[in-house]
């Protein structure tokens, strides 16, 4: 199993699939699920765009989106 991120954690208990997330977002899928496990660091517009599509913030899925 990947590493638990903030991210995997939040589609977990809002019951999305990634495929959904991709759909809203714009990003491939492949991306996505390496971002939500923790293998890939997703850049600044990469960030702004799972948290729009997942209506939450940036800073609440992210633990360098402060930086």
């Amino acid at each position: 199993m990947g590493k638990l991120t903030r991210l995997k954690i939040r589609i977990l208990e809002e019951g999305l699939t990634q495929r959904e997330i991709c759909r809203r977002s714009g990003l491939d899928e492949a991306i996505l699920s390496l971002i939500s496990n923790g293998k890939y660091i997703p850049d600044r517009l990469q960030r702004v765009k799972i948290a729009e599509a997942m209506g939450t913030r940036e800073v609440d899925l992210f633990d360098d989106a402060n930086e």
